[in-house]
């Protein structure tokens, strides 16, 4: 053996040069990443601490970038809500402005004016439905929880589809929070069988006897009101009357008291019909319910009132016996049926007596005095207006509703529907439409892992309903006089003074007016600042703790260059003073070490 070194020493050597030239490899990567290791085992005494600051640290980005998302869907809101009320206040100005004329007698001026108010009230309700259908990264933000459904359906492209339902007449726009928005569905437990007629007949019971005027040409009921639903342009048949006058007629004209068809051909022979005397409206139809009351909510005969009495100086309905109306609530609508004069139709009820037997109603009622013994009073479940169904193989669709009968158990209704009898039980429904399609739950969003708001503003609030509510007031058609048949300014002037009242209280509600909602567009411009002032706050104190957590991450992640790179420099001497004592070491030789 001539070599000095042993295989043990050259391999420990080796070893120890290899682990020099590791250390060197470390502090290079590390220079290069500028991270203390390339994963936790590197720093496995920091290793739980640094998880958990990165996981609070993704946790609170999380949540700058929902509360980022949220406060852009609340500044789309806020600018929404503050168009709709720069609207809602325009058209105040300009109702406010109308109604500082003398409308008692209305001229062809006024008249045309009018129509000019009307078709500005329906631009402005079709751009409160635009503001309050926005939608947002596919989401519609007014809807509630049901944030794919558009939450306001007018269901009308012009002011003249609105006023074919409400002619403001026969049909009046709701005036009331619970008759606007009275969703009530009723079905085939309620209905039994369900009958649809494609025609609408009125026999003795509904007119009280028919007869006919040859001098006026004119067909004419008994009971007041009965052909309230008939319009001009509708063809008539009449059966049973035992004169010449069965036949076939085209309405021209409907008394506005609804009692006296004016017909195309004339009536020739004047004479009072005979009892069994039908008369059948082909563009009307109606809906038919087995149980008895199906289509009321309440009902009071003169049993249960003790007789009525009508006030008109006071607008008011006064039950004999005491609390006959206590269940009855200020903004129900009510059918007045079957009273023996001019009164019969649908008002709504102002207030209620602490007593419970006087009803105070709105519009005005048409003459005093008792009631006749067959006077009922009904609350209907179902509503003038429009009305769906589902659950019907060929009536699934809307109606409207010109009519309930006083027992409850029929609507009439147009376009008449296809003849069709269901049985119950069925999964048919019948209920009110109205313009709110969203959900109910309001939406909840989470700020941070303790706090949480919600921002419980939909198409339905409050403030929205009463705009809403006080453009229908505006937009149905004008009223007419039961005598002249010209405009009736004095119910004109009422109905703009009511929809006045109700788009002030939508703007800023009058304190200590029980009949409407607190709710207002001032408290929905303030809810959503409120929000915003939250998520601001919440949004720059996570940023300040994000970058707190960043700091500390780094502090035990990020190595120090200035000292890595001075380690870097001491390992490399090392590592080439090893090479060369390892170089040395080899060329050693006994022989050498004799010579």
């Amino acid at each position: 053996m001539t070599r000095v070194p042993t295989l043990a020493s050259h391999t420990l050597m080796s070893i120890r040069l290899m682990n020099t030239q590791s250390k060197v490899y470390d502090l290079e990567t590390q220079l290069s990443t500028k991270k203390k290791s390339q994963d936790y085992t590197g720093i496995a005494s920091d290793t739980l601490r640094l998880i958990n600051f990165e996981n609070e640290a993704n946790r609170t980005n999380t949540y700058i970038t929902t509360n980022t998302v949220a406060n852009t869907r609340l500044s789309a809101m806020n600018s929404a809500v503050s168009g709709a009320r720069d609207s809602l206040i325009t058209f105040r100005d300009d109702l406010s402005s109308f109604l500082s004329r003398d409308l008692t007698s209305m001229d062809d001026t006024e008249v045309s004016d009018f129509e000019d108010l009307q078709a500005r009230a329906f631009n402005f309700m079709k751009d409160m439905e635009d503001y309050f259908d926005l939608k947002l990264d596919g989401e519609y933000v007014f809807a509630g929880g049901k944030s794919k459904t558009p939450p306001v359906d007018l269901g009308f492209d012009s002011l003249e589809e609105f006023q074919a339902v409400y002619d403001g007449n026969d049909i009046l726009a709701p005036e009331s929070r619970f008759a606007h928005m009275n969703n009530t569905v009723v079905t085939s437990t309620d209905t039994g069988n369900l009958t649809f007629a494609t025609s609408r007949s009125y026999d003795n019971t509904d007119t009280g006897g028919v007869g006919f005027n040859a001098g006026t040409g004119d067909i004419i009921a008994t009971n007041p009101g009965t052909f309230s639903s008939v319009k001009a342009g509708m063809t008539i048949t009449v059966a049973g009357s035992a004169t010449v006058n069965d036949g076939n007629y085209t309405v021209t004209g409907v008394s506005a008291d609804g009692t006296t068809l004016s017909v195309n051909p004339p009536i020739t022979t004047g004479a009072i019909g005979d009892p069994a005397t039908v008369v059948t409206v082909n563009e009307l139809g109606t809906i038919s319910a087995a149980s008895a009351g199906a289509f009321n909510l309440q009902s009071y005969n003169a049993a249960a009132t003790g007789g009525v009495t009508f006030d008109t100086a006071n607008g008011t309905i006064t039950a004999a016996t005491g609390g006959a109306f206590s269940n009855v609530e200020a903004g129900m609508m009510i059918r007045v049926g079957d009273s023996g004069t001019d009164n019969d139709g649908f008002y709504t009820v102002r207030s209620v007596s602490s007593d419970g037997r006087t009803l105070t109603l709105t519009p005005d009622l048409a003459a005093d005095g008792a009631g006749g013994a067959n006077a009922t009073i009904t609350v209907p479940a179902i509503q003038p207006g429009q009305i769906t169904i589902t659950g019907s193989d060929n009536n699934a669709r809307t109606f409207t509703v010109s009519d309930i009968s006083t027992d409850g158990t029929t609507l009439t209704v147009s376009p008449p529907p296809t003849a069709e009898t269901i049985a119950a039980p069925s999964d048919a429904t019948l209920s009110n439409v109205i313009y709110y399609k969203g959900g109910e739950t309001s939406v909840e969003h989470r700020v941070s892992e303790t706090r949480s708001i919600e921002f419980g503003i939909n198409a339905k609030d409050g403030a929205v309903e009463k705009a809403f509510r006080a453009f229908g007031i505006v937009l149905q058609g004008m009223p007419t006089d039961a005598t002249t048949g010209e405009v009736d300014g004095v119910e004109l002037t009422r109905r703009l003074e009511q929809a006045l009242s109700v788009v002030n209280d939508a703007i800023e509600h009058e304190v200590g007016n029980p009949s409407e909602s607190n709710q207002d567009f001032g408290r929905l411009e303030n809810q959503l600042a409120s929000n915003q002032v939250v998520l601001n706050t919440a949004i720059t104190n996570q940023k300040t703790y994000s970058s707190f957590l960043a700091v500390r991450a780094s502090d035990m992640e990020n190595a120090d260059l200035t000292e890595v790179a001075t380690r870097i420099n001491d390992e490399s001497n090392a590592l080439q003073y090893s090479y060369a004592a390892l170089s040395m070491v080899n060329q050693l030789s006994l022989l050498n070490y004799m010579n």
